[in-house]
């Protein structure tokens, strides 16, 4: 017992050395996207509809000093953040927002292709902005907690509740998008749907059963793996949209 107890004291400090330097690689690449330029200082109470709905839902949790980066699509592109509309940076309580929300080219290959057809292409920033806003409240609620947690936590690393804090985001907006008028099968469609898609295709039991259907083992190679799934592309697209609507009327 003692010798393991060793051995995972040794890991732990293994793993926060190397999350030191990544959040110091993270802190350094954010300096210098929010010092561009082009990037653009604002706050929640610049997006009305956003502030009034913190005000309205979690009164109690105070973000008014959290910053909003308007940043340009080729500097968010440059510095490695060109796939996300914004994103929440705990270590810096700050927000980054694309300027303009680009909708992507559509992908190579038939079960990319087909996925692609059922996400949605077009994202309002002010939905982007009220989201990262509650990945601030999240992290400031469980900072307020003896019990807290940083959703990085994992004796062998990696992201344990990722999930957890997706879900706590994703249900919370639910007030303000009834606000604005949209109906929870458009909710589901354009907004839930996406994020369960995510995480079923990330999820390697859901992707090792849906090959057991096709009485088949999931190969380990990359280029057959993609052969695979895009001959069959028409069934394993249909299982990951079925299941994932059931997610997201769950979630609803």
């Amino acid at each position: 017992m003692y010798r393991l107890g060793v051995t995972r004291s040794k890991i732990k400090r293994e793993n926060d050395d190397i999350r030191k330097k990544l959040i110091s690689k993270l802190i350094g690449t954010v300096n210098k996207i929010i010092n561009h330029p082009d990037t653009v200082k604002k706050s929640i109470a610049d997006w009305h509809s956003v502030y009034q709905f913190r005000k309205g839902q979690f009164p109690s949790i105070d973000v008014s000093d959290l910053p909003v980066y308007q940043v340009s699509v080729p500097v968010m592109s440059r510095y490695g953040f060109d796939e996300c509309g914004g994103c929440y940076i705990d270590d810096m309580k700050l927000i980054l927002l694309k300027d303009k929300i680009e909708i992507h080219k559509k992908p190579k290959g038939k079960f990319a292709q087909k996925m692609h057809t059922m996400l949605n292409e077009t994202i309002d920033p002010e939905d982007i902005v009220v989201h990262e806003l509650l990945h601030a409240i999240s992290f400031k609620t469980r900072s307020l907690s003896a019990a807290s947690l940083r959703w990085y936590e994992s004796p062998y690393g990696g992201i344990k509740y990722r999930s957890s804090e997706e879900e706590f985001v994703y249900t919370n907006c639910m007030p303000f998008y009834r606000s604005k008028g949209i109906s929870d099968d458009q909710v589901i469609k354009s907004i839930f749907m996406p994020f369960c898609i995510f995480e079923l295709t990330s999820d390697k039991d859901f992707v090792s059963k849906i090959f057991e259907q096709l009485n088949m083992q999931m190969p380990q190679d990359d280029k057959e793996f993609s052969r695979i799934i895009n001959k069959h592309a028409d069934t394993i697209v249909a299982c990951i949209i079925e299941e994932s609507h059931n997610r997201a009327q769950h979630m609803i």
